[in-house]
């Protein structure tokens, strides 16, 4: 199951659309003619970037300053409050900025969403863990 989802993951990062980094990465490297696990590895080497998939890394820790900082992370006052600390550039790295929120491309809505959002749903079925902690 583990390795059905790393590899959905892995493949709408390297091809959601022509013009991206790691799906460019990817194109240009099969081309060559290397096997398909050298092509991945480029490709996921081009998502370090903190202007393509490295973003993600923001996200993460952006939430865990809101864990450490708030008492309550499921309280919404408490989570409301932290974020309007981060738009005053009083928490968070102090840049003003919601990571996580908003893409250059997918202005309405990310096709990627779609088959993302009910994995951990599915995966916190099969654990005695809450998600919270995964």
């Amino acid at each position: 199951e583990e390795a059905k989802i790393l590899d959905l993951c892995m493949i709408i990062h390297a091809d959601h659309g022509g013009g991206n980094n790691s799906t460019f990465t990817t194109r240009c490297i099969t081309s060559t003619g290397t096997d398909t696990y050298s092509a991945i590895a480029a490709g996921i080497g081009s998502l370090k970037g903190p202007k393509h998939g490295g973003a993600n890394i923001q996200v993460h820790n952006m939430i865990a300053d809101l864990k450490k900082t708030v008492s309550n992370p499921t309280d919404e006052g408490q989570v409301a409050d932290y974020l309007t600390k981060v738009i005053h550039k009083e928490a968070g790295d102090r840049t003003g900025l919601i990571y996580g929120m908003g893409h250059a491309v997918y202005t309405l809505s990310d096709p990627r969403a779609v088959l993302l959002k009910d994995l951990p749903r599915k995966r916190r079925k099969n654990t005695d863990l809450p998600m919270t902690t995964r």
